[in-house]
């Protein structure tokens, strides 16, 4: 049986003596490790109080140890590396430095990150043992953990140019570039996953929004500012209509196309006609004989519709319209 195999077999806690074992392949393979990372990583993150710290974000720090373990390892748990004579001898196995693990990490940071590596058990053990409490895939990932911990608390940071820690971590270093195009790549996939998970992302942006309101005097908003950037109008103050250039806005941030128009009514020819609505979409009422506003349903009150937009109030809130001003419902269809 293959090496991979046998870590398989141990990580699922399965026999590695079984007959005419199921082939694994490297796909396989990694999304069992990537996965296994980020269900440890889910359950310690709370332990690690300085990373919560600097991000909140669980997705954020899965990212980051799947970039790291594959940058330091290429997502192999036995992999090992012995270190250069400068770095000295490990202090517990009496041995010149060796970085060993998914995270290369060492026995000597048993002694001073409490890591749960055994050289008593692994001494008499060949180097590429996987059975090595040091190449567990939880204990690995649970110091780098700890460690990684203490060094954001030494530097503030996870990136940083100093200390004998994770060369990819260290923006000089020709391998960083590495863990940051993996984190990159991991991000975009939860962003992606994120937006799946959304049923109409617009809205979840335009929520984001609240409370967003005009500045009184001579003085701008800069936000809503950047609202009208997205019309062609481009206003470039807090004054002028901006309720549709609020719902542009909020399409273009969430990939779909807009009207582009600082004119509510432009939205009654857009995307798809709905004759029920549904959360998020856009409804559009009438102001006057030629005038509107437009904004994203919410609830249907009876005499009234419960929409989110900006410009109600001189503020982006919740507020209620009557049901004869109603011109129609539209559902954005077309992405960027």
């Amino acid at each position: 049986m293959n090496i991979f195999k046998k870590i398989w077999a141990k990580i699922k806690g399965e026999s590695t003596s079984s007959p005419n074992p199921k082939p694994i392949t490297s796909t396989e393979y990694q999304k069992m490790v990537e996965g296994k990372i980020d269900t440890i990583v889910a359950e310690r993150l709370a332990d690690c109080e300085n990373l919560t710290k600097l991000n909140k974000s669980l997705r954020h720090w899965q990212s980051v140890f799947k970039a790291m373990a594959y940058a330091e390892s290429g997502f192999k748990p036995i992999e090992r590396y012995v270190e250069p004579p400068s770095l000295g001898k490990d202090v517990i196995t009496g041995r010149q430095n060796t970085s060993e693990g998914l995270f290369q990490m060492s026995y000597q940071d048993s002694k001073y990150h409490g890591c749960k590596f055994d050289w008593n058990q692994d001494k008499n053990k060949s180097d590429n043992d996987p059975t090595k409490t040091i190449f567990d895939i939880r204990n690995n990932t649970e110091c780098a953990m700890d460690v990684l911990d203490f060094l954001v608390k030494k530097h503030g940071s996870y990136i940083f140019n100093s200390g004998h820690y994770w060369a990819v971590l260290k923006p000089s270093n020709k391998r960083h570039g590495v863990f940051l195009s993996r984190y990159e790549s991991y991000m975009k996939k939860v962003e992606a996953e994120k937006m799946e998970e959304v049923k109409n992302p617009w809205f979840e942006i335009a929520n984001g929004e609240l409370n967003t309101k005009e500045v009184s005097g001579n003085s701008d908003n800069p936000k809503i500012v950047e609202y009208h950037s997205v019309t062609t109008l481009k206003a470039t103050d807090d004054e002028t209509p901006w309720c549709s250039s609020f719902v542009s806005w909020c399409l273009e941030k969430s990939g779909y196309k807009s009207t582009k128009n600082a004119w509510a009514r432009s939205y009654l020819n857009y995307g798809e006609k709905l004759t029920d609505p549904v959360e998020g979409c856009i409804v559009v009422f009438s102001r006057g004989s030629s005038s509107g506003h437009v904004a994203f349903f919410v609830e249907d009150k009876g005499s009234s519709i419960k929409v989110l937009g900006g410009n109600q109030g001189n503020q982006v809130c919740f507020a209620e319209y009557p049901k004869s001003r109603l011109l129609g419902y539209r559902l954005p269809t077309e992405k960027i």
